[in-house]
């Protein structure tokens, strides 16, 4: 099983993403929640906004293998729409994977 630690925020995007064919299908339909618990709540005093729940998701290693073979068959559109932390934790998730 594989492992990724992501805000609702994050998901959302991912759902967006795998339905134009930039996230596996097979990653995002396999995932779910580890637990139903938040991992931590990232906010600091001065944050007007509210908190950022981080949520343990778990998927399949089966699934997983959608990940390096989008980026082979795509190098190119590979994930160009995603920046900043969650391109940081899809890019360390595919290091894993292969």
């Amino acid at each position: 099983m594989y492992h990724l630690l992501l805000t609702d925020r994050e998901v959302d995007t991912l759902a967006w993403l795998t339905e134009r064919g930039y996230f596996p299908k097979s990653i995002y339909d396999d995932m779910a929640l580890a637990d139903g618990e938040p991992e931590h709540n990232a906010m600091t005093d001065c944050d007007p906004l509210p908190p950022m729940i981080v949520r343990k998701w778990v998927f399949s290693e089966s699934a997983a293998w959608g990940l390096p073979e989008l980026q082979r068959d795509d190098p190119g559109a590979y994930l160009s729409c995603l920046g900043g932390d969650l391109l940081d934790k899809v890019n360390a998730l595919a290091e894993r994977i292969i």
